[in-house]
């Protein structure tokens, strides 16, 4: 019998998550993102097209996470929208944003915004893009207007998502995501531009948080990233912290070990000659060193000294984890996309949690920083592999089991005194999932959404079909009782 742990506070958040470009319309009266780029390219299996049309539908959106009873909700905004052309800014577009915060604090709920979530304007990256010198000054110019828009209704902010995954993409280890690097371009030159990403990141937040923090809410605007963690061993959570910190410390030194040797090679051909080991070192990329600069444990070419302990809250995303270290090659599927053989094991989620409060109150004693679970979520695995015409394996969940599970590993931890004061589900609805095609197997609405045939997508006078997913009726108990309680 599972154990039964007390309700979370009242004031605790239980919310949802979207982000802009997987959710709002494309509109070619704005001028398109990176991601719109590469889908016009065909450089993805499928374009976002009406994605849910969450542009034009927002109040239906909001209403649906009302009726949850949801006391959060996470959106990001369109910076191709909101800054068309360098230095000029849209005024009916940011007007558009400031209704929408309005009408989410007006429907009960806390709006959480992120402020870069993947995509950003062309000209931005025709101008050396996010590894550009300039970048982090760019980023705070936007995030003034942002604050002079919606500042008012808003106090938890994201500056940008997934941090650590972010790096990655600026490589040809993973080709999913824009903008990737020139396959002549040395993969040593490439660790050079994700290391100048690291350090832009942490400038361009501390910017943001900067300004953010002269906005209406001052000192009590919570600022924060949010990171894509995987459920290591805790062990192992350990170990690659010290191995990333060993290693970006004597990054000089290995990078004169490997130069005479893979220089010579392009980034395709070193990844077809080294491919264990160029997938261990995107682990140090991908791994928590935006904590670890926080905490000040990054060397200051990396992390400036004034950039450590610029945040106010804790955030993470956790959708996949293992118990034990010879499993951990099974997280490489969600990594690549293929969330239906994601493994999963709530009480990582338990373990990161405890990890994180650990860290934070040794370094802010004794209350530490609060932490936010700004994405959890699963597809129905299980429908996916019978739509598929196989069996799932005995390991296979689907989203009601999934969040059960999670949310009691959640209680768990605030009854061992971990300062959790949040917890989002990804996602509200069916949404365009990054370069994936829709179908169960990319699908983490707790509301269903045909995507691809629902003729309210083609046609605003239309009603949409939204149909309940037996995980958002599970939600919806959960916030009532502030926990799973007697739902085990």
């Amino acid at each position: 019998m599972s154990t039964t742990y007390p309700p979370l506070p009242a004031d605790f958040l239980f919310g949802v998550a979207c982000a802009d470009h997987q959710c709002e319309a494309y509109d070619s009266a704005y001028p398109p993102d990176v991601w719109d780029w590469w889908e016009e390219r065909g450089l993805v299996p499928q374009p976002r097209r009406s994605a849910t049309d969450f542009w034009h539908r927002y109040p239906e959106y909001l209403a649906l996470a009302r009726d949850l009873g949801c006391t959060a909700f996470r959106l990001s905004l369109s910076w191709a929208r909101i800054e068309p052309e360098p230095g000029v800014f849209d005024p009916a577009v940011l007007e558009h944003y400031a209704r929408l915060v309005e009408m989410v604090r007006g429907a009960g709920m806390e709006p959480v915004v992120t402020l870069c979530h993947y995509v950003w304007p062309l000209h931005l990256e025709w101008d050396g893009g996010l590894v550009g010198a300039g970048f982090p000054e760019r980023f705070a110019r936007y995030v003034e207007q942002v604050r002079d828009a919606c500042g008012a209704s808003v106090r938890y902010w994201l500056t940008f998502n997934e941090p650590n995954d972010l790096v990655i993409t600026h490589s040809n280890f993973n080709r999913r995501f824009p903008p990737g690097a020139p396959t002549w371009r040395s993969w040593l030159d490439q660790i050079d531009d994700m290391e100048t990403l690291i350090r832009n990141l942490f400038l361009a937040h501390r910017h943001a948080r900067q300004i953010l923090h002269g906005g209406p809410h001052g000192s009590q605007t919570m600022v924060s990233m949010n990171s894509d963690m995987h459920g290591f061993p805790v062990f192992v959570q350990r170990l690659l912290d010290w191995w990333t910190c060993h290693h970006f410390k004597s990054a000089r030194r290995l990078r004169t070990f490997l130069a005479g040797l893979l220089v010579p090679q392009t980034a395709q051909n070193a990844t077809q000659g080294f491919p264990d080991f160029l997938r261990s070192l995107t682990l140090l990329f991908d791994g928590d060193w935006w904590e670890l600069g926080m905490l000040g444990q990054l060397p200051t070419y990396l992390c400036p000294s004034d950039c450590v302990d610029q945040l106010d809250f804790v955030a993470f995303d956790f959708y996949a984890a293992v118990r034990w270290p010879w499993q951990i090659p099974r997280l490489t599927a969600a990594l690549d996309g293929h969330f239906e053989q994601a493994p999963s094991y709530a009480p990582g989620l338990y373990n990161l949690l405890r990890y994180f409060d650990e860290r934070f109150k040794a370094a802010h004693p004794p209350h530490g920083k609060p932490i936010l679970i700004a994405e959890n979520g699963v597809v129905n695995q299980v429908a996916a592999y019978k739509l598929r015409g196989q069996n799932p394996p005995r390991d296979a969940i689907d989203p009601a089991t999934y969040l059960r599970e999670h949310v009691r590993q959640v209680q768990r931890a605030h009854a061992d005194g971990v300062n959790v004061v949040g917890y989002l589900v990804w996602s509200l609805t069916s949404n365009r999932e990054w370069g994936l095609r829709f179908g169960p197997a990319s699908d983490f609405g707790l509301y269903h959404l045909d995507l691809d045939g629902d003729p309210g997508l083609r046609d605003p006078g239309l009603p949409l079909h939204l149909i309940e997913t037996p995980a958002a009726e599970l939600y919806r108990k959960i916030i009532q009782q502030r926990g799973v309680g007697k739902l085990s």
